[in-house]
């Protein structure tokens, strides 16, 4: 009685004193006083911040009250909060380990006390702060498993993302973010930036079907802003080809140009060349089917089924070149000279009738040919409007397919090949530059043009007057499309050595065809033929055809090399 009246007038310290003296009698004191000694203990030890004491206190009740004491639930608090009191001590004096432990320790001693979440909450969060994102996501983890109906569930679910993208668990990142884009209280934003975190998680980490659910909810779900909406149906494009899923992959790349199509002002150059790149590849297979039809008698027939899978390719084609996206128009173009090259071929070698006479073929032969004429004709216009190009600046691996298409259809014209001359290297070549250009000679004779001009620019630091070398840094910078940088190197071989004939050439070749100013040409082909004496048949030739089609000569018959 002298401790509970001393405690309830506030006399905390002789209160804790004639408690301490109740509880050292043993059991001359009866099981009541025993327990209004404890229970002296643990409020004041509590209330005087000293959490351990005040946790044996409150444990001790804990033991001595009954099932249905109506003191039970608030003594459970009281313990809870003795030990997560000692968790935010420890927490403030940077104990981190310690903190957590207190904290999850909350668990053992008052498992069905609501600070426990809060308890175990907490340890989470600092774990993450300290980076431990293992043992971050365990605690949260557990705390779903124990708490599903909690109001911080939707944090959880934000800190489990961090945790598992944090430590390199992408696809388990990826299903709590797409649990962030599910829940219907998060910000749309957020929603929509986790559902596409997600799909890219996935994605890396291999899971092609979850990738491709995400990416197509995301399509679904978030059509605005467009440029990440066009992003999505450009992944899941390329993640039906590595599916191996034609239909699929089909499917979304006619999603590409119709949203590409529909974007009006919101249309980006990224989502035109995406477009322009689907109408492409969607035009590839029309092309395999106007080849795949064979030209065999009745002629007109399989003719005209050929002429009809052709237009179809060539329409594909036309649309992709439309986008007006340089690779795409290249590519497309070159497709369009070949599927008419194609024809004329397959003119020339469709089947014959079996009945005619030695002379009915040999006339038959002929009607072919000139039936073929004109669709080699259109692939050469095609080809060279392509190669024209070049002179724009633009020099990709279709612009060089034409120049190689063209130099057989048309060689008179445009089988014209540089020169490399001689290897540069004399007596007085230094050395160090001979080395040098040696490993650029080997480089260019084996196409690795970046090589060699980077081995020719390092023996013209040392040697910079060596025309042969500037010659042959030329023809490594034209073969990479660098043709300002060839034309430079050409011109300073001239003025290094004005009697290389070689350079002279090599300058021609580069105005005439590939910077398309055929008349400063000409001065260069003419020079090299009086430097040599006009002993080359073929750069004369040359010279006879750019003269012709200069219209300084009257055109007769093509001239051949």
């Amino acid at each position: 009685r002298a401790t509970r009246m001393r405690f309830d007038a506030d006399d905390r310290e002789r209160a804790e004193s004639v408690a301490q003296r109740v509880l050292a009698r043993g059991d001359r004191a009866d099981g009541r006083q025993q327990l209004v000694a404890w229970t002296v203990l643990a409020h004041t030890y509590f209330d005087s911040a000293r959490y351990a004491e005040a946790e044996r206190a409150y444990g001790e009740l804990s033991r001595r009250l009954g099932a249905d004491d109506p003191q039970r639930a608030e003594v459970t608090e009281r313990l809870a909060a003795s030990v997560y009191r000692q968790g935010e001590a420890k927490k403030a004096a940077g104990d981190v380990t310690g903190a957590v432990q207190e904290f999850l320790r909350v668990a053992a001693v008052a498992p069905g006390s609501p600070v426990r979440a809060t308890a175990e909450y907490d340890a989470a969060a600092l774990l993450i702060a300290a980076q431990q994102w293992n043992e971050a996501a365990t605690v949260l983890e557990a705390f779903r498993r124990n708490h599903p109906q909690h109001e911080l569930q939707a944090e959880v679910t934000r800190k489990l993302a961090v945790a598992y993208l944090e430590g390199g668990r992408q696809r388990e990142a990826a299903v709590e973010l797409e649990r962030v884009a599910a829940a219907p209280g998060e910000d749309a934003e957020v929603r929509r930036a986790s559902l596409w975190q997600a799909a890219e998680l996935y994605a890396t980490a291999g899971d092609v079907p979850a990738a491709q659910r995400a990416y197509a909810d995301y399509v679904a779900r978030f059509p605005a802003p467009f440029e990440p909406a066009i992003e999505a149906r450009h992944e899941l494009a390329e993640l039906a080809s590595a599916a191996s899923d034609a239909a699929a992959r089909k499917r979304w790349l006619d999603e590409i140009i119709a949203a590409d199509a529909a974007a009006g002002a919101a249309r980006t150059d990224r989502s035109r060349f995406l477009a322009a790149q689907a109408s492409l590849e969607i035009a590839r297979p029309l092309d395999q089917v106007a080849r795949a039809v064979a030209l065999t008698v009745p002629l007109d027939r399989s003719f005209l089924a050929k002429k009809v899978a052709l237009e179809s390719a060539l329409a594909g084609y036309g649309r992709a070149a439309d986008y007006g996206v340089a690779p795409v128009t290249t590519a497309a173009s070159y497709a369009m000279a070949d599927l008419y090259r194609h024809l004329g071929r397959a003119l020339i070698e469709s089947q014959r009738p079996r009945d005619l006479s030695a002379e009915e073929l040999e006339q038959y032969d002929l009607l072919l040919e000139e039936q073929a004429f004109p669709f080699e004709e259109k692939a050469i216009g095609i080809h060279e409007k392509n190669a024209h190009r070049s002179a724009e600046g633009v020099y990709d691996e279709w612009v060089q397919k034409s120049f190689a298409a063209l130099a057989e259809m048309k060689p008179a014209r445009y089988a014209r090949a540089e020169s490399l001359g001689d290897a540069a290297v004399s007596t007085a070549t230094p050395p160090e530059a001979v080395v040098l250009l040696a490993a650029a000679n080997a480089s260019l004779e084996a196409g690795r043009n970046e090589d060699a001009g980077r081995a020719l620019e390092a023996a013209l630091v040392v040697d910079p007057a060596n025309a042969g070398a500037l010659n042959r840094l030329g023809v490594a910078s034209r073969r990479q499309g660098r043709f300002a940088d060839a034309r430079a190197s050409y011109e300073r071989a001239i003025a290094a050595d004005p009697s290389d004939a070689d350079a002279e050439r090599n300058l021609a070749v580069l105005l005439d065809l590939y910077l398309g100013d055929p008349a400063a040409a000409l001065a260069h082909y003419e020079r090299h033929q009086a430097l040599t004496g006009g002993v080359d048949a073929q750069v004369g030739a040359w010279v006879v055809e750019l003269r012709t089609r200069l219209g300084q000569v009257p055109r007769t018959a093509e001239v051949q090399p």
